[in-house]
């Protein structure tokens, strides 16, 4: 095929594909299907730098580099009422999160919160996949992870912290909630990968070279240093590493620098919205809130006002009918370093059509 060539792949197909490749290498059967759960949402999400065809080599990887424990538990280690520390034990990311998260979730129901410390996270991916299979409980939830140090300060050109990305999930009526997800970091890694698979440009004033001197090439970024989203993202980033490692008691900041994912904290809150607001007040606050938004002028008419969540939410629509695409350039690439790795499970055969 020619390049360019954007594939089409079926959901449940590509799921499971997913699946099988982590259990072939592996993976537990119940670790293989919550990775692959999360790598396929986030692909529908369209949050295509955090799906399969990106991420699933990563995954085989850490299992393989052993930075992924499969015999081992994520355990409560320490807990007073409403709050509690997570000992991962380096298992996969996936199931240690799931496990407080719904930890967190049944002291939210007998306290109106429940707050967890993660420590020996491991790698989470995108971190609104692992709040939006929760959404039917009604509770703000709130997810943070810090992440090896590769990012500078504000005003800096030396790492301090990671990536540091902030997730939460607010219910906003029936079937519906706001879904927030922002790193505090400049790059998008959606722009790193277009950049790298298009010959392109990293946008400028995300990341500087090793030496300090600002870049666009995509190929500085794996050694150099990433900048900010401004001052307000490295203050962001200094709060997530305060409520992981510093609760958690994982390591911090520049004690992440060649530290390995299994050594990542994280920091999950629930809250029950109607201890604080009851009688259907909070419901009917979100809504008139929503309401609001969407009737802002927008600066270009062609373009309203969205809520969190609202993009993802139709890009998922879509992708569930009209097949997940992958360029073809990507998927082969992922094909080749699966390869690499000593793995020839059977791809699905791309959807027929445009």
């Amino acid at each position: 095929m020619s390049r360019g060539k954007t594939l089409r792949f079926d959901a449940p197909a590509l799921g499971d594909y997913a699946t099988r490749v982590l259990s072939a290498v592996g993976y537990p059967p119940e670790d293989a299907r919550l990775c692959a759960q999360g790598l396929l949402e986030a692909s529908l999400r369209g949050i295509d730098s955090h799906g399969v065809a990106i991420l699933l080599p990563h995954y085989v990887r850490l299992l393989r580099n052993h930075r992924v424990q499969v015999d081992t538990e994520p355990v409560i280690d320490l807990e007073q009422g409403a709050i509690f520390r997570v000992k991962g034990r380096h298992a996969l990311g996936a199931r240690t999160i799931r496990f407080a998260i719904e930890h967190a979730i049944a002291r939210c129901s007998q306290f109106g919160i429940g707050a967890a410390a993660v420590a020996e996270c491991g790698y989470l991916g995108a971190l609104a996949v692992h709040l939006v299979p929760f959404s039917a409980h009604d509770r703000i939830l709130l997810l943070t992870s810090n992440s090896e140090a590769c990012v500078a300060p504000f005003g800096g050109i030396e790492p301090l912290h990671g990536t540091n990305p902030i997730a939460a999930l607010v219910p906003a009526g029936k079937d519906r909630a706001l879904v927030m997800d922002m790193r505090t970091n400049a790059l998008r890694m959606a722009d790193y990968w277009q950049a790298l698979d298009s010959d392109g440009e990293l946008p400028e004033g995300a990341v500087l070279q090793a030496s300090g001197s600002p870049t666009v090439r995509p190929a500085d970024a794996d050694g150099g240093v990433y900048l900010p989203a401004g001052a307000k993202g490295y203050v962001l980033a200094l709060l997530v590493d305060v409520l992981t490692a510093g609760l958690s008691g994982g390591p911090i900041g520049q004690d992440l620098r060649g530290v390995g994912p299994e050594q990542y904290s994280a920091f999950v809150l629930a809250l029950d919205p109607t201890v604080l607001n009851p009688d259907g007040g909070f419901d009917s606050a979100i809504e008139r809130l929503g309401r609001q938004a969407r009737s802002v002028k927008p600066a270009d008419p062609s373009r309203p006002v969205r809520l969190p969540g609202e993009r993802a939410e139709r890009e998922r629509s879509r992708r569930v009918e009209r097949g997940i695409p992958v360029a073809r350039e990507r998927f082969d690439t992922m094909l080749a370093s699966l390869r690499a790795e000593g793995v020839d499970t059977k791809p699905p055969s791309p959807l027929e059509g445009p």
